[in-house]
């Protein structure tokens, strides 16, 4: 199916070929972990399964995984949480210093943004 959709998307790029044989595979929504993980993930990733988890075998990757505990797991997700937060107040306090608000307003509106527990 992957194969058949990708092939009608790049139909255009192909004016002459019939859509079975535009020489498109399949198109996948992947993810290259490398770029995608925060550094935090990364670390703690990489602590429980390897550096090179992604390439190569994958044999060990779900056993090593789940060697994590839930409360670690839990722990980096509440600071990627909390970061995203912050993130989050700092670009919104920007946008309405810069629209004009008073400073008064910028700490109301950011402060009740988003709760942080």
């Amino acid at each position: 199916m992957h194969g058949q959709v990708s092939r009608r998307i790049f139909t255009p790029l192909f004016p002459r070929w019939p859509e079975n044989e535009v020489p498109v595979g399949h198109v996948t929504n992947g993810v290259h972990m490398s770029s995608w993980d925060s550094e935090e993930a990364d670390a703690l990733w990489t602590g429980a399964c390897g550096k090179d988890r992604w390439r190569g075998t994958l044999e060990t990757l779900e056993e090593d995984m789940r060697s994590l505990s839930d409360s670690r797991l839990w722990e980096c997700r509440a600071s990627a949480r909390q970061s995203l937060v912050e993130y989050v107040r700092e670009r919104l306090s920007r946008q309405l210093e810069a629209s004009g608000a008073s400073p008064e307003e910028v700490e109301v509106q950011s402060i009740c943004l988003i709760p942080t527990h």
